[in-house]
Formats: structure tokens, C-alpha cells, sequence
């Protein structure tokens, strides 16, 4: 089985990052807080931006079950096909306003 990192829905404080990684690297998520928590408060580095950096790049752990992919490639066609059409539309009112 492929290992998955992913913010985790069971072991959740604010995003379920800590939770995620903990899992990934199969510690135990108080000490994953713990070393977040220590290097905000020491201001090592940017753990802040990281904590959201990872938030924003990391999937939730129901995206990635129950066929949940398919219906996000379902929903990413979706609005390409829209923006197209609008592309297409702004196109056609262009070329209409120049003559």
C-alpha cells in the first residue's frame, strides 16, 4: 500500500496537519505539535507559514477515499469547460464591439 500524506480528520486541533504528518512518519501527533509549537514560540524559521503553506497544499483525508478523486477531476473539467465558454463569449462580444 502507497503511504499518502494528507491532513488527517481524527487527529484535528485547527487543520488536522500536525495529525497528518504525525501519521505519515507514524509518531505520535502531540509531539509533531509539540516541535511546531516550540519553534513558533523560538521563532525558528517560519513554522507559522509552513503550518499554512502545508494547509493549502495538503489534501484532506476524505478527498482521498471513497472515489473522491473522480469527482474532483469531474468538477476541475467542469469549470474549464465553463471558462472556455466565457472565453469564448468575451471573445465573440470583442470582435463584435471593433466593427
Amino acid at each position: 500500500m502507497q503511504k499518502r500524506l494528507y491532513r488527517s480528520e481524527n487527529e484535528r486541533m485547527i487543520a488536522g496537519v500536525c495529525g497528518g504528518l504525525a501519521d505519515y512518519f507514524n509518531i505520535d501527533p502531540t509531539l509533531v505539535r509539540l516541535v511546531f509549537a516550540v519553534a513558533f514560540i523560538v521563532g525558528f524559521g517560519s513554522p507559522g507559514l509552513l503550518y499554512l503553506l502545508l494547509w493549502i497544499v495538503m489534501p484532506n483525508q476524505g478527498m482521498l477515499e471513497n472515489g473522491s478523486q473522480d469527482r474532483i477531476r469531474e468538477g476541475v473539467q467542469e469549470m474549464a469547460d465553463k471558462t472556455r465558454e466565457i472565453v469564448n463569449d468575451v471573445r465573440g462580444q470583442t470582435k463584435s464591439n471593433q466593427q
